[in-house]
């Protein structure tokens, strides 16, 4: 049983009885938070944190190049394009905004990890490329990008009904 199979399911028990205070715990029950979902989304946005801060410091840091101005734009858009892609595979915005928090804590990681075990080329890098506080966007990004994939799938199905 899918988890959008034991929603609905919960939510017709809901709808069929007659004691209001059990429809309206059950509904609770239907509609709380998918710890699982969010544990595999913050996977998903730990390794792109690791990932940017990978290839900053394959590309521009070991070179000396100075970081390009729409880095962060780029990754804004992909945790939008994640976002998406995690709301099609049926993760619900308040989880896919959950793990995206999980960014930060991967890239941050991976610096210290870096400067840990770096006596090589590469060259350590002080921090990560963003401020700390920008990551809230990056929730709300993927939030918006599954909540918009859920919409539009509910759409879908009611059109073709």
């Amino acid at each position: 049983m899918t988890p959008e199979e034991w929603r609905q399911g919960m939510e017709n028990e809901a709808a069929s009885v007659q004691d209001s205070r059990w429809a309206i715990e059950t509904r609770l029950a239907a509609n709380r938070f998918g710890w699982r979902q969010a544990l595999s989304a913050a996977v998903v946005f730990a390794l792109l944190g690791a990932a940017q801060e990978l290839l900053l410091s394959l590309v521009f840091r070991a070179q000396g190049d100075s970081l390009p101005d729409q880095l962060w734009p780029g990754v804004l858009g992909v945790a939008f394009a994640l976002g998406f892609g995690l709301g099609r595979w049926r993760f619900g915005p308040l989880e896919a905004g959950a793990g995206a928090l999980a960014f930060l804590p991967g890239a941050w990681l991976f610096v210290v990890g870096l400067q840990a075990f770096s006596n090589g080329p590469l060259g350590a890098p002080n921090s990560p490329a963003f401020d700390n506080n920008d990551v809230f966007a990056l929730a709300v990004l993927a939030a918006l990008g599954a909540g918009l994939t859920q919409t539009w799938a509910q759409r879908r199905q009611a059109a073709a009904r």
